[in-house]
């Protein structure tokens, strides 16, 4: 797939919705992402269906791929 076919993305990337971000997974304070160690590649005309049990992080990924969460 060359660069200009390419519609998104992802290499490592860690997302959140921003509350209290845990910045070192060891402490107890802070929220850990949401969504984390994704690495995704899209087509600019790939057709994807994200599907998975309740609470699992599929309206995360899609608010993270439109720029709605904090990348972490």
């Amino acid at each position: 797939m060359s660069y200009s076919q390419v519609g998104i993305e992802l290499k490592n990337a860690a997302f959140s919705w921003g509350f209290n971000i845990k910045q070192n997974a060891e402490t107890n304070a802070g929220d850990l992402p949401v969504v984390a160690d994704l690495n995704v590649k899209l087509g600019a005309s790939d057709l994807v269906i994200v599907v998975g049990k309740i609470g699992s992080g599929k309206s995360t990924l899609l608010h993270s791929i439109m720029d709605e969460t904090i990348k972490v």
